[in-house]
């Protein structure tokens, strides 16, 4: 993807905003990037506040990586039409991001060089999925679907995990995938994952 520099500007190579950047803040960063003004609102369902820009369904990937970048973490909603490219583009972000803390992990444990490394289509995903699972240990195992519209932890390994903490296991496999290049996805968005 490339930048115009006109439309990033400063945010074209800098790292999100470190946090604590405030909504306000993030909507005027995010309002420089030619898709509008940003407004806030608090959104029910997801019960806090959201960065709004609803206006535009049309926007170059240069203003959806601004936007992405300009809003640091905070959720941002856009068009219907945007959505889809705004999440690659933010999802794509925040994998390389996390990639040296999950790279650490592994090397803490003495794990790193049993990663495997995932190609789509050279690789059943269900037998992919599995060597995770190994790799993860014991608590691991059947904690991963896979399916042609996407993969993501199954429910019925979530529901036997305590309290919905992260333990291990289950940060040994986000971690796996990760640096794998494994496209997992979170419970009720498998479909939208790459």
């Amino acid at each position: 993807m490339i930048l115009a520099l006109l439309l990033a500007g400063a945010f074209q190579t800098a790292p999100p905003p470190a946090l604590p950047l405030s909504l306000r803040t993030a909507a005027e960063r995010v309002s420089r990037c030619g898709l509008g003004r940003a407004r806030v609102r608090y959104d029910k369902d997801l019960q806090f506040e959201v960065l709004v820009l609803s206006g535009r369904s049309q926007a170059s990937d240069a203003q959806l990586a601004c936007v992405d970048l300009a809003s640091g973490y905070f959720h941002v909603e856009l068009h219907l039409a945007l959505r889809a490219r705004f999440y690659a583009i933010s999802i794509a972000r925040l994998t390389e991001a996390m990639k040296p803390q999950a790279r650490e992990w592994f090397a803490a444990r003495g794990l790193l060089d049993q990663v495997p490394h995932y190609q789509r289509g050279a690789d059943s995903d269900l037998a992919f999925a599995r060597s995770l699972e190994r790799l993860c240990g014991p608590e691991a195992a059947g904690a991963l679907d896979t399916a042609e519209d996407g993969h993501s932890y199954s429910r019925e390994w979530l529901a036997r995990q305590d309290s919905g903490q992260a333990n291990d296991a289950s940060t040994c496999l986000f971690n796996a995938a990760l640096l794998s290049g494994f496209p997992l996805g979170m419970l009720g968005n498998e479909a939208a994952t790459p």
